[in-house]
């Protein structure tokens, strides 16, 4: 009978035992977990909380005494907090806004579950930080957008002149046509060349472009790009003027992206004048840099915006209708080439008198 006892006490302590290690173990669980897991009793009230929801919420413990789980999210998220609500519905992940100690907020998802303790209904909520998610995906959309805004420009020009030939518009002047196609045919040749070196995402998202640097003639740059633009100038009824001699000015550059950074604030510019209006060219040279300046008479641009729309990846939003739509990608992408060449980039502007786009390339002494 002793025996019997010894063996039941040795097995309840080895139970006990067990049970001990399963409850450490789900304890290193609960605080190694990712996500905030939070607990609210009937009445909605924070019961428990683990240490990665003080990280999420900016608090310590005694933040979450006496306060209602909902309280911790924005209001119009906070009906479905309810035990009620969870155990008559099955509630799916949501979206929310949370909003930290401080009065930050969040984006957030929340997977709602009641479950029975003691007989009480209790409501079991994880909370996981959405934020860099969203960054991701927007980072995304914005860089297809980018890639578009930097297509659309030699598209539309390839397109205007097919358009004008099926129209006949060169049936009587085969020498116009000829300078027109061989623009058309430097503008599909850049557009190839720019997709197989947009199709390096990897490289383009980590700020690290292949360069290909050579001595250039600044003349060719600019020539470049005004032929590039020169079909959506004359649908847009708008003259490229050239100001200043630089026929001996040299730049140590990839011709084909400073050509592209330069057509992208001409075409933007080009967008944005009104018609019967001059976009002007310049360039002034210093000691170390040479700098290309775009001038036009738009709408001109906000002191608050100028900052914004050459940020990488980052879209603003604003009510000048310059920086609507891709055109502040263009830009980000124009501001990762001029920075690669160890230059700079920028406007001046002010509202309602037209803007001024700038960049700086190396200059090179012959």
């Amino acid at each position: 009978m002793k025996e019997r006892s010894d063996n039941l006490s040795a097995r309840l302590r080895m139970a006990e035992e067990q049970f001990e290690i399963s409850q450490r173990r789900i304890r290193t669980l609960i605080e190694a977990l990712p996500l905030g897991l939070l607990i609210a009793g009937g009445s909605g009230v924070v019961e428990a909380a683990n240490p990665h929801s003080l990280q999420l919420f900016g608090c310590d413990y005694s933040y979450f005494t006496d306060r209602k789980i909902a309280s911790l999210f924005a209001k119009e998220f906070r009906k479905v907090f309810s035990v009620n609500l969870a155990i008559e519905e099955n509630v799916q992940p949501k979206e929310v806004i949370a909003i930290r100690a401080d009065n930050s907020q969040f984006p957030a998802e929340v997977v709602i579950r009641p479950f029975a303790s003691q007989s009480e209904p209790k409501l079991l909520v994880l909370v996981e930080d959405v934020t860099t998610r969203h960054e991701v995906e927007r980072m995304k959309q914005e860089f297809v957008s980018m890639i578009s805004h930097d297509l659309r420009t030699p598209l539309s020009s390839i397109q205007f002149f097919l358009a004008n030939v099926a129209d006949g518009r060169y049936d009587r002047n085969p020498d116009v046509m000829k300078d027109r196609a061989r623009s058309t045919e430097a503008d599909a040749t850049r557009l190839i060349n720019m997709i197989n070196r947009l199709l390096q995402i990897d490289k383009l998202e980590a700020g690290q472009l292949q360069m290909v640097y050579n001595l250039v003639n600044c003349k060719e740059i600019v020539e470049g790009a005004i032929q590039s633009v020169q079909s959506l100038a004359e649908e847009k009824q708008i003259a490229v003027e050239v100001l200043g001699k630089f026929d001996n000015l040299y730049v140590m550059a990839d011709e084909e992206y400073i050509v592209q950074v330069l057509v992208n604030l001409l075409s933007n510019s080009l967008k944005f004048s009104p018609p019967n209006q001059k976009v002007t060219v310049q360039t002034e040279s210093s000691d170390q840099f040479v700098k290309f300046m775009v001038v036009d008479r738009g709408p001109g641009i906000a002191p608050a915006d100028r900052e914004k729309i050459f940020d990488r990846f980052k879209q603003v939003s604003l009510d000048d209708e310059r920086i609507k739509g891709g055109t502040g990608l263009g830009l980000s992408i124009s501001k990762a080439i001029i920075t690669q060449h160890k230059g700079n980039i920028g406007v001046e502007s002010e509202v309602g008198s037209g803007s001024t786009f700038w960049f700086t390339v190396p200059k090179m002494a012959l």
